[in-house]
């Protein structure tokens, strides 16, 4: 999910669209997206264009990621793997100075 900028090229082309999605840029709607697939079994893999995005889909990983386990007394696991990109780069405009690193390692993710 969140095939941005044609970064994966390869792998849509041995994958095929039906594992690789190339999803709009909707960071709350790709975590979320790969929630439900989670959910269902799947082992999708979230990429968010930077880490920086990430605040946008905080309540998906917190409140949904993170605890929809054990709200539900284990019975169902969420393999989910959530990538963006940290640091490097031009990261220019006002969501640049934030950055998630210190708070999602005290999350219960």
């Amino acid at each position: 999910m969140g095939r941005h900028l044609c970064r994966h090229q390869r792998l849509y082309d041995h994958f095929g669209e039906k594992r690789v999605r190339d999803t709009p840029i909707a960071e709350s709607a790709i975590v979320g997206s790969a929630i439900g697939a989670a959910m269902t079994g799947l082992r999708p893999v979230a990429e968010l264009m930077t880490i920086n995005f990430a605040f946008v889909a905080m309540d998906h990983i917190i409140n949904e990621a993170a605890k929809l386990h054990y709200m539900f007394g284990g019975q169902f696991k969420l393999p989910l793997v959530i990538r963006a990109v940290s640091g490097g780069g031009r990261q220019l405009g006002v969501p640049t100075p934030r950055h998630p690193t210190r708070s999602l390692p005290t999350s219960p993710v």
